[in-house]
This record gives C-alpha cells, sequence and structure tokens, in this order.
C-alpha cells in the first residue's frame, strides 16, 4: 500500500487475493455453466444501486465514485465465488487497491478493517454452499442470518459516507436490509440456475415447501421502519420490497 500524500504514513496492504487464499476459497477447477449475471458490463447496467442512494443521501460526487468502486468490487467477489474464474478475483483486487488508495488516511484505514470483516461473508457463503450441497435443512435464523450477512459490504458504505458527515445510528442496518430484499429478490430470478450450479440460494436453504419466505421479507421491512436511519433510504428499502414482493408473488 502506497502512503498517503502529506502525512507520510504507511497502512497495510489488503491483498483481496490473500484473503481469499488464507479463506480457503481458491477455486482449483472453473464452473462448467456461467451464471448470466456475472458478467462486468451486466453488474454495472443492472447491480449497482448504491451509488444512487449515497447520491440521495447527501454524499459528494467523489464518495459517490468510491461507493460504486466499493460495491462493483463486491459484485466481483460474488462473480468469483459463483464461477471460480480467476480473472474476476483479479480484477476486483486491482480496483479495491485503486480504490483505497484513493482515500484519505484516517478513512483509508478504517475502510481496510471494515473490508476485512466483510470478506469473512465469502467463508460463510461456502459453508452455506457445501450444506446445501449435502441436502441439509437450515434453521430459519440461520437462513436470516445468512441472507444478512450477504450485505456485509455494508459496514464499508456508512464508513465512506461518514467522511461527509452523513450518518445515522441505523444507517448499517437500513443498507444490508434493502441488500437483502435485493437478494431475496435475486435469487428468485436464479433459482433455476442456482439449483445447477449448487448456488447459496436463499429459497435453497430450506426443504420445508410451507416455508414462506414472503413473511421474511415483511420482517425485514418492518425492521427498517424500527431502525433510525434517513428518509431517501427507507424509501429505497420500500421500493426494494415492492420489486421483491411482485418477483415472489
Amino acid at each position: 500500500m502506497t502512503s498517503n500524500s502529506g502525512t507520510g504514513s504507511h497502512l497495510p496492504a489488503l491483498s483481496l487475493l490473500e484473503v481469499f487464499k488464507s479463506l480457503g476459497l481458491l477455486t482449483e477447477k472453473p464452473a462448467d455453466k456461467i451464471p448470466h449475471d456475472v458478467d462486468l458490463k451486466y453488474i454495472i447496467a443492472m447491480k449497482l444501486t448504491n451509488p444512487q442512494i449515497a447520491e440521495s443521501l447527501g454524499a459528494s460526487k467523489t464518495t459517490v465514485d468510491i461507493v460504486q468502486a466499493v460495491e462493483l468490487t463486491a459484485n466481483l467477489l460474488d462473480s468469483y465465488s459463483e464461477t471460480g474464474r480467476v480473472e474476476y478475483l483479479h480484477e476486483a483486487d486491482r480496483m479495491y487497491t485503486r480504490t483505497v488508495q484513493r482515500l484519505p488516511a484516517d478513512i483509508r484505514q478504517e475502510v481496510i478493517l471494515r473490508s476485512a470483516a466483510a470478506l469473512t461473508y465469502f467463508h460463510h457463503e461456502a459453508a452455506v454452499a457445501l450444506r446445501i450441497k449435502r441436502g441439509e435443512q437450515f434453521l430459519q435464523e440461520e437462513v436470516v442470518e445468512y441472507l444478512l450477512r450477504r450485505g456485509s459490504d455494508s459496514l464499508i458504505y456508512e464508513g465512506l459516507l461518514k467522511r461527509d458527515g452523513i450518518w445515522s445510528p441505523g444507517l448499517a442496518a437500513g443498507f444490508r436490509v434493502r441488500q437483502a430484499l435485493w437478494d431475496l429478490e435475486d435469487d428468485v430470478r436464479d433459482l433455476e440456475e442456482d439449483k445447477r450450479t449448487i448456488g447459496a440460494n436463499v429459497l435453497l436453504l430450506f426443504t420445508n415447501s410451507t416455508y414462506d419466505i414472503g413473511n421474511l421479507a415483511s420482517s425485514l421491512l418492518n425492521q427498517a421502519r424500527q431502525l433510525e436511519i434517513p428518509n431517501p433510504l427507507l424509501e429505497a428499502i420500500e421500493d426494494q420490497y415492492e420489486l421483491t414482493s411482485s418477483a415472489l408473488a
């Protein structure tokens, strides 16, 4: 990691490649079937939603751009975990390094620490996928935990928004809930594909067909309404709930 100009301080580098190695997440054989939604152009066009929320919350253009880069990095890591194609991991590593180097030293260190915590999600995801492959059944609490952990990068967005003086007690939780609702909608679309590739899909965590996944979406919305979060984020959560409910119908 290069030093921040004007401070002379040196902060430890966080190589995403090395993190995936240390977590035992490097795939030896890429998947035979490549999901349709892992391509970089598709991600940029369809999956990047947090920059618009950050802008609506009053973030500066610089912060919005960094939020976009972080969310793109997270999606590229998802693409790697779904396909095993190392080019996605290398591109995520390059983008993350460039993005972190743009930050002031104090924000940079906080983002690195939050990123390290968020990356443990992929270890959890691998364990969930293995249990699905074995045909194990999940408790409702485990489903909720898995779904909310998919939004672990929410802590990073909270840290970035702080640089613009944007913060509330429920901000990170609000981002996490919205991501959970988005992932539910995405999992409905990808269910058949995930069945073939043994992906970690929330709808595959229950073998009990009477489980009402819609109740989970409703409880997430109710949780968000009890949080102290800025109204633009709450509106984004409610809009996402409507989209998710339509997909589940």
